[in-house]
């Protein structure tokens, strides 16, 4: 059985700390897509690598869980 996860990329800012990111744990995970639908995970913890692109600013992210992730 594949693990839920949410997964993406986030745009770095000044005001990002970017260790509580990556030791982010037990919250919650919305995801809107483009075409309006809204996917939730609650207990989600970050999986990612938390490595940053220096030229786009973007950070590689991955929250997983062990609750199926939900369409609201």
């Amino acid at each position: 059985m594949q693990v839920p996860f949410i997964e993406g990329a986030i745009t770095d800012s000044k005001d990002l700390d970017l260790s509580a990111l990556t030791s982010l744990e037990s919250v919650d995970i919305t995801l809107e897509l483009a075409s309006g639908k809204i996917i939730a995970g609650s207990g989600m913890w970050f999986a990612g690598e938390g490595s940053v692109t220096t030229e786009e600013g973007e950070i590689a992210v991955r929250f997983e869980s062990e609750t199926p992730l939900e369409e609201l």
